[in-house]
């Protein structure tokens, strides 16, 4: 088992932790630490930015696609932050976003009718739409990234559609905390498969810049590989993010968070066709800190998980790491 570990800092973190069907995205009540899907997401999309695909989709879409591959090859990823450092707190604001430079979806244009001033584009999954050219639309070539009129356009082009004026307002939490660790766990048979050597870990690393939205950039200053195997310290302090599905004894310790699960896929049949469609679980997870206050004032401090029972199907993992003793447990796929 390869196991990456990334040393980062990150001064405000905000991911989405809940279903749409819990909590509109408008409204975000983050958890303290990242959880393991919004990892998974992060090393994908870095991944994809170091392999660009051959194909029309941007860097989030591609990263979607290689999800299910990644999960079935037993890959995973969990966090924790060094406590030296700092206490974690959280906070609220009233958030405007403008999405003008939001990188887009690249479609093809296959119509132009400039009476009408209308295109029709295709995206990468063979959608085809209609697009009404206005002031508040700006078209983008691609690869190129110029900005076109709509009287250069030609059929056949790659191009990005730009709003001006796109933006949206929401509240928002943010946790606070200068640093923390991601890890990564990576089967041999996976790294095998991908052609993924640890010079390519190390590349893929430091171009992970966000873990959630888009405005939670990370700096990652560190990044260390190891091969390591199943621990035999039943009782090593687990110090980092766990499914509670993970545990036969659940701990005495620790932060309950519900967020989101793993995605999984299934195929529906809609007008008569059969469609794969990504759906969202929930998930409870176990983290390692516990809740302080004085005087009106929260705050998190770790707390690593004790008098706990993994299940009979989970590993537990124990390295040094960044001078820091390090326990997660993980599941191997059937």
């Amino acid at each position: 088992m390869k196991v990456l570990a990334i040393r980062a800092r990150a001064p405000l973190l905000s991911s989405r932790s809940s279903p749409p069907d819990i909590l509109p995205f408008q409204v975000a009540v983050i958890p303290p630490l990242p959880l393991p899907p919004t990892l998974i997401g992060a090393f994908l999309r870095a991944f994809c930015r170091l392999f660009p695909p051959d194909s029309a989709l941007n860097v989030d879409e591609s990263a979607e696609l290689l999800l299910r591959d990644f999960l079935n090859a037993g890959f995973w990823a969990t966090c924790g932050f060094i406590s030296e450092f700092s206490s974690l707190a959280k906070a609220s604001v009233l958030l405007k976003r403008a999405r003008t430079l939001e990188e887009k979806s690249t479609v093809e244009v296959t119509h132009i009718d400039i009476t009408s001033r209308t295109l029709k584009v295709k995206s990468g999954k063979g959608k085809e739409t209609e697009v009404r050219i206005s002031d508040k639309i700006r078209v983008i070539k691609k690869p190129e990234r110029i900005f076109l009129e709509m009287e250069e356009l030609k059929i056949g082009y790659k191009i990005q559609l730009i709003n001006i004026e796109d933006s949206d307002a929401m509240i928002r939490e943010y946790s606070f905390l200068p640093h923390w660790v991601l890890f990564f766990l990576l089967p041999e048979e996976l790294c095998s498969s991908k052609r993924l050597n640890e010079d390519d870990l190390k590349r893929i690393s430091f171009l992970i810049d966000r873990v959630g939205d888009t405005e939670s950039l990370i700096t990652p200053v560190q990044v260390e590989i190891y091969d390591s195997g199943p621990s035999t310290n039943s009782e090593a302090p687990l110090n980092t993010v766990t499914p509670q599905d993970f545990f036969e004894k659940f701990p005495t310790e620790g932060v309950l968070w519900r967020g989101l699960g793993a995605t999984t896929f299934h195929t529906t049949a809609r007008r008569s066709k059969k469609k794969k469609e990504k759906k969202e679980k929930s998930r409870d997870y176990f983290l390692p800190l516990t809740l302080r206050s004085a005087k009106g004032y929260e705050w998190y401090d770790l707390q690593p998980l004790a008098s706990y029972q993994i299940k009979p199907d989970c590993q537990l993992f124990t390295l040094s790491i960044f001078g820091m003793d390090v326990t997660m447990v993980y599941k191997p796929v059937s």
